[in-house]
């Protein structure tokens, strides 16, 4: 018997701009959305059409099906979308969305119902499965699976570990930022002991470091300044690697141990409730110990499985790790350790039994788009992203398919309604909740830096799963152009907490937050990108001026991408064997690409897709190509929208994501404003296809237009700016 639920009911979410005025629910501004969620094989949505009503784009499972029109000359309760061939065992959901009438500015969209067999109250049904597992995982009698039906994964083409030397003129000057800041910020006093100074919440300026990540500082360093060396040798930074880890050798005792706070504090919620420690600070040694290894350090690898060899044998602490607060954070750890050349079958066993979540799992699998907002319990919904990185570790130690299937459509969730035009991670782990598809680029707190380099890391991942597949290639050149190039100040290159979309970026500093360990741990790791190779040959990922050294050949790329989408590759091959080059075109690219070699046209590259080159290559073999850098237009469709309805768009050229500057102050939304007023945003009173037509390029990658300059977003420093103006007649 078919059920019918008033828009009113409390099942219902609304999200963007909604009036509810106690029985009713209606909206006259574009992007607002309100979800469904169901079982069953059937739904329908009943609207109140009215004179002055509005439209609406409905979707199923994020597939677009009907756009309806409300507009009637009376006031009727009409059903005007029905799907009934909903099939499967998951849960559904339907979102209505909706649109600008540009005839009538002030139309309304009034959802009246909804008709289904069951609808399911998605937060309770989130807390009530966790509360169920949970307890199994806090009594420790969570089943886990048997090694032996285990099948290990391997990369089908793997990114270097050395060879790459970068010559661009973004990434250069940030790894030398980065490696100036290591050697600095080594040599503060106290740089990684709780010295009772707290920089961030009031305390006093001096030397020392905050007692909030005092340990996660000692990785930091760590790992920046091996991570440094894999490319390029440096007897300073090399002293700094080698100095750190063998404080950690001394300090560390017989069982693994070695933390800088009492081992009660690595675990109990009573002494350091919100502290992140046990888990943040865990997870980057990991990281840093295992770059050390890759770099030469022969401690590296022996001192990480000491320190989960402790980890391992502490189940009455472990029952209740993923029970409490900023667990997430210490999700990867565990699967990266088994994967490394120490890894043992109890480092999957471990995480199996007492990290693993099979409702989100199962969640994150389905697709459904409320996964990350009603993830229960104290989790920071940024800190999701670790969960997706750990999930791509533990199927590459498994192969069971649970792992590749939550992997993914945790990935597609993200994609879809987490990851901001230009590739940062839009939500962060305050100022929430941050539903699907808000994005909120007129608050502070937006695009924390580590969630931009916790996606860059899955997509790193995943390109070496699924080489050949461009978008994850496309999804780092974003985030590398954009939100990493946009983390660090242009003066001293201190790292920023937040990369700003609209207003002023946010100051940098050395405070040992979160995300100055992320990035500084994360940027020397770009050259690793560019390029990846399999047995066949060679991939070229990125475009990002550098010369490469391989097992199968050696290459030189000469370009100034992205100021110029000019690129000229000369190979060195490294036998007389036949060899495949395959040359990424990306999908942001408008036409068809002709490669050429030495001068002769030899195929053509269709975007979203990579160009395979097989032959037996010859000494200076040259490949010539162009991307076209042509600037194109976005709309914004996140919940901040203006009361007017008028249209925000970014602009991008290839990759990167512009920024409208020589704004004034006046003319800037205030950060934390999101949807109480009426807000002022710049306005270039033009169409979309008269600003594209009226812009002048005055250099590479600067526009002009009316009074206003667009430049690339990573060079904004300290002027007001937008990523996202108005842009309407």
């Amino acid at each position: 018997m078919p059920k019918t639920y008033a828009a009113a009911y409390n099942g219902i979410q609304y999200f963007g701009n909604w009036v509810y005025d106690g029985t009713r629910r209606y909206t006259s501004i574009q992007y607002s959305r309100c979800i469904f969620t169901f079982s069953g094989s059937f739904v329908r949505v009943y609207f109140n059409t009215r004179p002055d009503g509005g439209m609406a784009k409905i979707y199923v499972d994020g597939e677009y099906q009907a756009t309806v029109n409300t507009e009637n000359s009376e006031n009727l309760k009409q059903m005007l979308f029905e799907k009934t061939d909903i099939a499967g065992d998951k849960i559904h959901e339907i979102t209505v969305v909706s649109e600008k009438v540009k005839s009538r500015p002030h139309a309304v969209l009034e959802v009246w119902s909804f008709e289904a067999d069951a609808i399911v109250n998605y937060a309770e049904y989130m807390r009530d499965l966790k509360l169920r597992e949970y307890d199994e995982i806090a009594r420790g009698v969570k089943k886990t699976s048997d090694p032996k039906t285990w099948k290990k994964v391997a990369y089908k083409a793997t990114c270097p570990q050395g060879g790459v030397k970068i010559k661009d003129r973004i990434f250069t000057k940030m790894m030398a930022d980065n490696n100036k800041i290591i050697k600095y910020d080594f040599n503060v006093p106290f740089y990684c002991e709780d010295n009772g100074v707290d920089e961030i919440y009031g305390g006093v300026d001096g030397p020392g470091w905050s007692h909030f990540l005092p340990a996660s500082n000692e990785a930091r360093l760590l790992a920046g300044a091996y991570n440094f060396l894999l490319w390029e040798e440096d007897a300073e930074l090399r002293a700094i690697g080698e100095k750190i880890m063998a404080d950690i050798t001394a300090r560390m005792r017989d069982d693994g141990y070695f933390n800088y706070y009492p081992e009660s504090e690595s675990f109990d919620d009573d002494v350091t409730p919100f502290s992140e420690r046990k888990n943040y600070d865990r997870v980057f040694w990991t990281r840093a110990m295992l770059y050390a290894h890759n770099a030469g350090n022969a401690d590296g690898l022996h001192n990480a499985r000491k320190m989960y060899n402790w980890l391992e044998k502490q189940p009455q602490h472990l029952s209740h790790m993923v029970c409490g607060t900023n667990s997430t954070n210490a999700y990867p750890g565990l699967p990266l350790m088994a994967n490394s050349e120490v890894g043992e079958d109890s480092d999957m066993l471990t995480v199996q039994k007492y990290f693993d979540q099979d409702y989100l799992l199962k969640t994150l699998a389905d697709e459904n788009s409320l996964a990350v907002v009603n993830y229960p319990g104290h989790q920071p919904h940024c800190y999701a992203l670790l969960i997706i990185e750990a999930l791509a570790d533990e199927y590459r130690a498994t192969g069971e398919r649970k792992y590749l299937d939550a992997l993914m459509g945790g990935y597609e969730i993200w994609r879809k309604y987490y990851i901001h035009i230009g590739g940062t991670a839009a939500i962060c782990e305050v100022d929430g909740p941050y539903p699907p598809g808000s994005y909120y680029i007129t608050t502070g707190h937006n695009g924390e830096t580590c969630s931009s380099v916790f996606w860059c890391l899955i997509n790193m991942r995943l390109m070496q799963l699924f080489p050949g597949e461009e978008r994850y290639a496309k999804a780092l050149e974003e985030s590398l152009f954009n939100a990493i190039a946009a983390c660090r100040t242009a003066e001293d290159g201190w790292t920023r907490y937040h990369v700003r979309f609209h207003g002023e970026k946010e100051w940098g500093r050395n405070w040992n937050n979160c995300c100055e360990v992320a990035a500084t741990m994360f940027i020397p790791t770009v050259p690793s990108y560019i390029y990846s190779a399999d047995e066949k040959g060679v991939f070229v990922n990125l475009y990002i001026a550098s010369d490469y050294t391989g097992d199968n050949m050696d290459i030189s790329m000469k370009t100034e991408f992205p100021y110029n989408g000019k690129v000229e590759l000369t190979v060195t091959p490294k036998s007389t064997e036949e060899k495949t080059l395959r040359i990424r075109i990306p999908e942001w690219q408008t036409t068809a690409v002709d490669i050429y070699l030495n001068g002769e046209k030899q195929a053509e590259g269709k975007p979203g897709s990579y160009v395979e080159m097989k032959r037996v290559w010859q000494n200076n073999d040259t490949l010539t190509f162009a991307f076209d850098l042509s600037p194109r237009l976005i709309k914004y469709t996140g919940d901040d929208q203006p009361r007017d309805n008028s249209d925000r768009y970014a602009m991008l050229c290839g990759p990167m994501l512009m920024a409208l500057t020589q704004v004034r102050k006046e003319e800037v939304l205030p950060l934390r404003n999101r949807l109480t007023i009426e807000p002022t945003i710049p306005r270039i009173n033009m169409s979309p296809e008269q600003m594209l037509e009226s812009l002048k390029e005055e250099s590479p990658m600067h526009y002009s237009v009316d009074r206003f300059k667009f430049v690339p977003y990573y060079a904004i420093d300290k002027e007001y700016f937008t990523c996202y103006p108005i842009i309407e007649e």
